[in-house]
């Protein structure tokens, strides 16, 4: 009894703490086919924003990397390692096919490719003689994310496709399915390519690191990746709650002399607990700040209603009886003009004079509306309405 009950508590299986642990016997590539790509889009989100992650990544690829591999041909021909020596330097500046780095930046980014993201395929891309590099080959890498993860299938011969990767009858990989268009690219969706090409293994290089029996790879800081945000969230809330108290200006001070500080100790009916430097919690009796202001009236200025212009005093009103009325002088001048033309011709001697009289009425009209508008601009700039 004694011994069951001591393997029962030491193994984990039946333990009390242990109980609420879940784990699962799935095998490795099922696993990483439900969560890869969770896992390597928060570990890209912490390398970018956690300065903890982004260091431990540029350590290990300083460490693994250093200044890059340096090759150098082992022959039993001086004149052969000579000439592969030379045929290395000239073509390892030129060996990135994207054309941003040479051979050994390709080496660091491809670690880092595999420790921040899991994996990083390497496609050996052929050119032309007429590009006139040292060997027609150049190197391109690929994210994870190129891989079609979502393609199974069965072959005739009895090969298979399983998360992209394409076996033979014997397991062996014979080919990938990628995509030439990193998926989440924010070129136009119209010049995207969408369909996965099949890619012969014997051009490319897959790159990961093998914990289990599996055929593709996982962030390198998974284990750690909980524990980096919640440390990383701490010391967040942390620095607001010290810019918070920075900020405070002032202080509840208690009766007694343990309580006469910036940082009230925290009582309450189970104890004394420490100082928390700016928030307590005190359920003994009520503080006040010191003597209340005295009340006082405070005199307000009297709220004055905008002035308005008196009707009868109103230029505008002014202005345009003016202009109306003479206007309306006008306009019967011409009519008496066109009266007396029809008359006898003993009248018709005042007719030039009444032409004169329309005329100033016109003047006068004029003056009257000019007067109008000045009038209205007037106001509006003093705020009479």
């Amino acid at each position: 009894m004694i011994t069951s009950s001591l393997s029962t508590a030491t193994d984990g299986s039946g333990c009390s703490l242990n109980r609420g642990w879940r784990a699962s016997s799935t095998a490795a590539d099922a696993e990483i086919a439900v969560a890869g790509g969770a896992l390597r889009d928060r570990m890209r989100d912490l390398v970018r924003n956690d300065p903890l992650a982004a260091k431990a990544v540029q350590v290990l690829v300083s460490n693994i990397v250093g200044t890059g591999i340096r090759p150098r041909a082992a022959a039993a021909d001086p004149a052969l390692n000579k000439l592969a020596d030379d045929l290395w330097k000239r073509w390892a500046p030129r060996a990135d096919a994207d054309g941003h780095t040479d051979f050994h930046g390709l080496t660091a980014l491809a670690v880092r490719e595999m420790i921040e993201g899991g994996e990083v395929f390497a496609l050996r891309r052929r050119r032309r003689s007429s590009e006139r590099l040292a060997a027609p080959v150049q190197i391109q890498l690929n994210e994870a994310d190129h891989l079609d993860g979502a393609k199974f299938d069965n072959r005739p011969d009895g090969g298979r496709i399983v998360q992209g990767i394409e076996y033979d009858a014997l397991g062996r990989r014979r080919g990938y399915w990628m995509f030439p268009d990193h998926p989440g690219d924010a070129m136009p969706v119209f010049g995207r390519r969408f369909e996965s090409l099949r890619v012969g293994a014997e051009g490319v290089a897959h790159l990961f690191e093998r914990q289990r029996v599996q055929n593709r790879g996982v962030p390198w800081g998974v284990p750690a990746m909980r524990a980096l945000r919640e440390l990383g969230d701490w010391q967040t809330a942390e620095l607001v709650r010290k810019k918070i108290e920075a900020s405070m200006v002032g202080f509840v001070f208690g009766a007694d002399e343990d309580q006469q500080s910036m940082a009230p100790v925290v009582q309450d009916g189970f104890g004394t607990y420490p100082r928390s430097g700016f928030m307590h919690i005190d359920l003994g009796p009520a503080r006040s700040w010191g003597e209340p202001f005295p009340v006082s009236a405070t005199p307000f200025v009297p709220e004055v209603a905008p002035a308005r212009e008196v009707l009868a005093d109103s230029r505008t009103l002014k202005g345009g009886g003016a202009a109306g009325i003479a206007t309306v002088g006008a306009a019967g001048v011409e009519v008496a003009q066109e009266v007396l033309a029809e008359t006898q011709s003993a009248i018709l001697p005042l007719v030039p004079y009444l032409d004169t009289l329309r005329w100033v009425f016109i003047a006068v009209a004029l003056i009257g509306i000019a007067v109008a508008i000045h009038a209205r601009i007037d106001d509006w700039k003093r705020g009479q309405r």
